[in-house]
């Protein structure tokens, strides 16, 4: 998927707002809204809209927040590496947790 993403896009560097472009076309092919930014030294993405794990989990009748820890966040990490391997994820905030807003934070 992340090399699909490469190829469609023509993403040869591995800086930041490379990343933010290959997660943006990742928020687009699930729906999503993208909002991948670069903000200094760090790639800041909010998701506050319609969200396709919980529409998962509510369909699989299984915890959303199992749903998000075991397969959702390590597929956006693994999108973010391909471009940066080494980068690293961190959320400020989870919907499935009972925030407003998924908040991922990229850094290295």
């Amino acid at each position: 998927m992340g090399r699909g993403f490469l190829r469609k896009l023509d993403v040869k560097g591995g800086n930041l707002a490379d990343v933010a472009a290959v997660l943006n076309e990742f928020q687009r092919s699930v729906q999503g809204e993208p909002s991948a930014k670069v903000e200094g030294n760090k790639v800041t993405m909010r998701c506050a809209g319609f969200c396709p794990i919980m529409r998962a989990a509510l369909t699989l009748n299984i915890p959303w927040i199992w749903l998000d820890t075991n397969y959702a966040l390590p597929v956006i990490e693994g999108v973010a590496s391909i471009v940066m391997p080494g980068i690293k994820m961190r959320l400020a905030s989870m919907k499935s947790r009972g925030d407003s807003a998924c908040v991922y934070i990229f850094e290295l």
